[in-house]
């Protein structure tokens, strides 16, 4: 998995810019109509790993972006943070200026495998609402699908690393509120219909996915699995924190994987599709990229394509 110069994926394996913290008064908010959420709802997202997500999605990786396309000189190296409001600056510059092509080219490439209509262009937008109706929840950095009308792929919020870390939940700090940004984004997702999301701060970018309780009795709470990516990781087979959310939008393409479902329901990252032709020969198809191959991808699980 050499990385390629000028492809998508060295654009989104280069240094990100250094966020300097700078607060004395940082707050880690909450809501009485977020979602529900304790740590025996949250787990670790085991298959978003680096070599899971490259084996399906390389074919785009691989292509060509274009120098020019490169954010470079045009953003700043290092920025100074006092206040989220500034960590959400950072989200509409420099990983919408970052990420813009890489999206492109990944819903050019997808739409070779798939109808051009099931496959949306992307928008991303800055304090979007999620939906329409009450309570206002309005997300910090959305990838939209350029439908009619638009749907949520990925939702996001923010805070200083002041306020909040993931290790906070892991070591249990800070009592309930640790799981603030948590029922935040879960929140975002409930109502914007997307499992997709992400919690950005200085320090880190920490990716989820929603799921339900595969338990009739249980099925209304809402349960995450997440994994954070430091903010600084960098280099060719590292993920980092503009690679991951990349993979997010790409995963959320597919309509049939996007909303809400059951444990049962949300398959692995890492599940590839088996069908054997006519003359024995064994193809092997990415579930969400549709990446077709005769070799078995390392670490992968594998079932028979579903009957339509």
């Amino acid at each position: 998995m050499p990385l390629i110069p000028g492809s998508v994926h060295d654009m989104l394996a280069r240094p990100h810019p250094v966020l300097r913290e700078n607060s004395k008064h940082a707050v880690n908010k909450n809501s009485t109509k977020w979602e529900h959420m304790t740590h025996f709802h949250l787990s670790h997202w085991k298959d978003f790993t680096f070599v899971n997500l490259y084996n399906a999605f390389s074919h785009i990786l691989r292509r060509p972006v274009g120098e020019g396309q490169f954010p470079g000189a045009a953003l700043p190296s290092s920025y100074n943070v006092q206040h989220k409001s500034e960590v959400k600056s950072v989200s509409s510059t420099y990983l919408e200026t970052l990420l813009h092509a890489p999206i492109v080219e990944g819903v050019s490439v997808l739409r070779e495998s798939s109808p051009p209509s099931h496959i949306p262009s992307v928008t991303i937008m800055s304090n979007q609402l999620v939906h329409t109706g009450e309570p206002r929840f309005q997300s910090s950095l959305s990838f939209l699908a350029e439908s009619n009308p638009r749907a949520n792929l990925v939702v996001s919020c923010t805070r200083l690393a002041q306020a909040w870390h993931s290790d906070d939940i892991i070591f249990l700090l800070n009592g309930d509120k640790n799981m603030n940004p948590m029922r935040q984004v879960a929140s975002y997702g409930v109502h914007g219909d997307t499992r997709y999301a992400f919690i950005l701060t200085n320090e880190e970018v920490v990716v989820v996915r929603f799921f339900r309780s595969d338990d009739p009795e249980t099925s209304h709470q809402c349960r995450a699995e997440w994994r954070s990516i430091p903010w600084d990781a960098s280099g060719e087979r590292v993920l980092t924190p503009a690679l991951a959310i990349w993979f997010l939008v790409m995963m959320s393409l597919h309509r049939e994987h996007r909303p809400i479902r059951t444990r049962r329901e949300t398959l692995p990252v890492n599940l590839w599709w088996t069908e054997t032709g006519d003359k024995g020969e064994v193809t092997y198809t990415h579930h969400l990229s549709l990446r077709k191959t005769d070799t078995r991808p390392p670490g992968a699980e594998f079932r028979d394509r579903p009957s339509e």
